[in-house]
Parts: C-alpha cells; sequence; structure tokens
C-alpha cells in the first residue's frame, strides 16, 4: 500500500504522528522537520507499507515522489519503521545504498531515522517526507 500526503498541514500532521511521537535507535526529532521546513518547502509524503524488501520500499517511494515532483527534490526525511519482533539488520541496509547515492549525487540533503512502530500492517514501513526549495 502506498499513501500520498500533498497538503503541507497533513504532511506535518503525519510527521508528528508518525515520527516524532515514536521511539528507535536512530531518532528524528521535531527539530529535524522544522530545521528543514525552514529551509525549504514539505510537499509531500508518501509512505509505503507493503511485504516486499527494505530497498523495493524505498525504490516505490522515491518513484511515486519523482512522479508528483515539478521542481526537483531539495531534501528527503526518511523514516524507516519495524515492528518490535522484527528488527532491521544491516544486509537490509545495505540494499539502501544506491537509492541513497543516486539522491545525494543530485545534491538531495537526506535525513534518515529507523523506528520501531507496531501499528503498521507489515514489518517494514518506508514514510518520506520531501521537500523543495
Amino acid at each position: 500500500m502506498i499513501e500520498i500526503i500533498k497538503q503541507e498541514w497533513e504532511i506535518t500532521k503525519t510527521y508528528i504522528f508518525d515520527v516524532v511521537l515514536r521511539d528507535g535507535p536512530i531518532k528524528l526529532g521535531w527539530k529535524d522537520f522544522e530545521k528543514r521546513a525552514r529551509k525549504y518547502v514539505p510537499f509531500m509524503a508518501v509512505k509505503a507499507d507493503a511485504s516486499a524488501p527494505l530497498s523495493e520500499l524505498v525504490e516505490s517511494v522515491l518513484e511515486a515522489i519523482h512522479k508528483n515532483d515539478n521542481k526537483g527534490v531539495s531534501c528527503i526525511m526518511m523514516v524507516i519503521s519495524y515492528k518490535k519482533d522484527n528488527e532491521i539488520m544491516i544486509d537490509e541496509m545495505g540494499g539502501l545504498y544506491e537509492c541513497f547515492s543516486r539522491l545525494a549525487d543530485n545534491d538531495v540533503d537526506i535525513v534518515w531515522g529507523i523506528q520501531q512502530a507496531d501499528d503498521i500492517e507489515n514489518n517494514r514501513c518506508v514514510t518520506v517526507f520531501a521537500f523543495q526549495r
């Protein structure tokens, strides 16, 4: 399932409820979002919750953003969520290197975190908050 959010107030609300109020080994907070929102404009949040490898979830989210992007992405904040009894393993993270490299080559500011979320449908969920200049 892919969910696309385009209204700025809904993007902010999603960040608060899906990121700020959760805990994880690599925690993103309100100040992380606020810092990017002062420099860029949040234009979209895309959430992928499916039973697919982590790298495929990330690619599907980035593809959805690319289809709806009309000015170019300047920054992304990516949150990878996992269920409590199914922690993320390092070999899963290795598949993200290519995605991050491609973004970095296009001068996209990348911020990411990992958190536990037991309300997701599958074992993995990726949410990306995209910003433009």
